[in-house]
C-alpha cells in the first residue's frame, strides 16, 4: 500500500486496553509495520526502507496532560529502545522526553549509514525537559557509551580520516556543486594553521564553537540555548551545531538539510570525535581554508586577501573580529557594512563579538582596533549592481544572541 509517499507491505494495530483511570483515559496500544518505505524529501533526499518498524504505546490522557509511560517501546529493525514522554498544561507548561536503547551490537544500529561494518556493542540514553517560563534552564542530557571492544573495521564511502591528508572540497548550494578545490599544499590559497593569525583563531572560536578544543563533537550548552531561542521565537531561528558538526556536513554530506542528514551528521561526528580520527588542530585548519566567508570567497587566505590585502597572518583583531562575525550569513556582507566599506555600528554580530572579546580581555585591548573598514578594491566589487539586487532577509536576525554562552575560553587546547 503507497499513501502520500508511505508504503507498506503489512500494518497491523491493536487495542490491548482502554480505560479510565483517576479521571485520565488510559490505553495500551501496540503495533507497526512491515516493509515500510517512506519518500519526502523533508526526511531524507533518498527512499527510506525500513523492514520492520513496532512499537508499544502505553499513554494516559486527561484535560491538559499527557504522558507516554516508560514502558513504551520502539523497534526499527534491529534497534530497540525505551520511550517516555510527558506534558503538563496550565499557565506555565512543562514538556519531558526520555529515550533509552539498551546495548545493541555496533554492526546493526550502524547498517543503515553510509559506512562500513563495526563490531562491539553501544548503549544510549536521552533526556528532555523544559518549563514553557524557563526555556533556557531546560535539561539536555544525550550520551552514547560504547564497550570497550568497540571497534571500526572498515569504512566505506565516508570516512573522516581522509581530512588528515589532502583533499578534493566541494561546496553546494542549493543542490548544486558550485565550487571544488583541493584542500593542502598544492592549492597556493591553502594556509597552514600555524601561519594564521591566533586572533582569528580566537574570534572564529569566540564565535562559533568557543569550547571546541575540550569537548568531543558537542557543546550541549549550544544546544540548550538553540532550543530556548527556537520555543521562544515558535521557528527554527538559531542552531547548536560544532565546528566539528559543520566539517562533517560540509566536507561528507553536502548542505541539504533533511532529517537523514542530520542523523548521518552526528553520528559521523561522534565517530570521528570519538576514535580520534582527527586532530582538534587538523579539524580548525581544515575548517578555516574551506568556510565561506563572502560570495565566491573560500578559506582564510582568500578572504584576508580580497577584504583586507593581507596575509592571514597579518590580520588585526577588529579585522579578524569582521571576518568571524560574517560566517554564519557570508552572502550578506555587503549589508554590515556603511557607505564608506566600513563595519556599521548597530552590526549585532560584530558588537556582540567584540562585546564577549572585551569581557575576556578589556584591560588589553585597545576598543579602536574595532573600527573596521575593508579595502577599497573589495568595497567597490562587493557594492557593484549583482550585488545591489540582494536582500537581507536575513539580517535583522543577527542579534547580539549568539549560538555559544558567554563562557571564559581556554586557548591551551590548541597546542594538543
Amino acid at each position: 500500500m503507497v499513501l502520500n509517499g508511505l508504503g507498506f507491505q503489512k500494518a497491523e494495530f491493536e487495542v490491548s486496553e482502554l480505560g479510565e483511570s483517576f479521571g485520565a483515559i488510559h490505553a495500551d496500544l501496540q503495533g507497526g509495520f512491515t516493509g515500510l518505505q517512506v519518500d519526502d524529501e523533508r526526511i531524507s533526499d533518498t527512499l527510506v526502507q525500513i523492514d520492520s518498524a513496532h512499537g508499544r504505546f502505553v499513554c494516559d490522557v486527561k484535560d491538559g496532560f499527557f504522558e507516554l509511560d516508560s514502558q513504551s517501546t520502539v523497534r526499527v529493525n534491529q534497534i530497540a529502545a525505551n520511550i517516555f514522554a510527558q506534558y503538563q498544561g496550565g499557565n506555565n507548561p512543562k514538556y519531558a522526553l526520555g529515550l533509552y536503547m539498551p546495548r545493541l551490537g555496533a554492526n546493526a544500529f550502524f547498517s543503515s549509514l553510509p559506512v562500513g561494518l563495526f563490531t562491539g556493542t553501544l548503549e544510549y540514553r536521552f533526556q528532555f525537559a523544559m518549563e514553557h517560563e524557563k526555556p533556557r534552564e531546560c535539561i539536555l542530557e544525550s550520551q552514547m557509551w560504547p564497550s570497550k571492544d568497540f571497534t571500526i573495521v572498515e569504512w566505506g564511502n565516508v570516512d573522516p580520516r581522509i581530512m588528515n591528508g589532502s583533499f578534493t572540497y566541494t561546496y553546494w548550494d542549493k543542490g548544486e556543486p558550485v565550487a571544488r578545490f583541493e584542500v593542502g599544499g598544492d592549492n597556493g590559497n591553502f594556509t597552514p594553521l600555524e601561519s594564521i593569525s591566533k586572533d582569528l583563531v580566537r574570534c572564529v572560536l569566540r564565535s562559533e564553537d568557543p569550547d571546541f578544543f575540550h569537548h568531543q563533537g558537542f557543546y550541549m550548552d549550544a544546544f540548550r540555548s538553540s532550543i530556548a531561542q527556537n520555543y521562544r521565537q515558535k521557528r527554527f531561528a538559531r542552531g547548536g551545531s560544532t565546528i566539528s558538526m559543520q566539517l562533517v556536513k560540509n566536507v561528507f554530506l553536502g548542505r541539504r538539510k533533511t532529517i537523514a542528514r542530520k542523523v548521518e551528521e552526528i553520528l559521523l561526528t561522534w565517530l570521528m570525535e570519538r576514535r580520534s580520527l582527527v586532530s582538534k588542530n587538523r579539524m580548525m585548519e581544515v575548517y578555516l581554508n574551506v568556510i565561506e566567508w563572502g560570495p565566491g570567497i573560500f578559506g582564510a587566505t582568500e578572504a584576508s586577501r580580497f577584504y583586507f590585502h593581507k596575509h592571514p597572518s597579518e590580520l588585526t583583531l577588529g579585522e579578524c573580529t569582521f571576518l568571524a562575525s560574517i560566517i554564519p550569513m557570508p552572502k550578506k556582507v555587503r549589508w554590515f557594512l556603511d557607505s564608506n566599506g566600513c563595519v556599521k555600528s548597530n552590526n549585532g554580530h560584530f558588537r556582540a563579538l567584540k562585546n564577549r572579546l572585551l569581557a575576556k580581555d578589556s584591560g588589553s585591548i585597545d576598543t579602536a582596533v574595532f573600527q573596521v573598514c575593508i579595502h577599497p578594491d573589495a568595497w567597490n566589487r562587493l557594492k557593484g549592481p549583482a550585488k545591489k539586487r540582494e536582500t537581507l532577509d536575513a539580517i535583522d536576525e543577527a542579534s547580539e544572541e549568539s549560538d555559544f554562552p558567554l563562557e571564559t575560553m581556554d586557548m591551551e587546547g590548541m597546542g594538543e
